[in-house]
């Protein structure tokens, strides 16, 4: 599939920022999805993140500091619609959990 191609994914990373989201985009891309990414790694900007945009997804990365599972889980239950979120564990293929919690909320 040509870039232009790509299917569009509006994705939530909460990620630090020192970690960077250039391995998460190239694996979005490698799996055929053009990501457009928001990047936050505090509670108020996950918040403000939420409140703001509809995305397709979230990525979790469990390092991120201050921010449990459980209150990224809770602010996107406040998005207007069902948002999936992923767990980055640095161990598995991302592309691959992608799809199957895309095609999990799809049905």
């Amino acid at each position: 599939m040509q870039h232009d191609e790509m299917a569009k994914l509006r994705v939530l990373l909460v990620r630090p920022w020192l970690l960077g989201a250039e391995p998460i985009v190239a694996a979005l891309r490698g799996a055929e999805f053009e990501p457009e990414l928001e990047h936050v790694d505090f509670e108020a900007a996950l918040h403000a993140a939420v409140t703001r945009g509809t995305f397709d997804l979230a990525l979790y990365d469990p390092q991120t500091q201050g921010l449990s599972r459980e209150v990224v889980e809770s602010c996107l239950r406040t998005s207007p619609r069902k948002v999936p979120l992923v767990l980055l564990d640095g161990e598995s293929d991302i592309a691959e959990h992608v799809q199957r919690a895309l095609k999990a909320s799809a049905s």
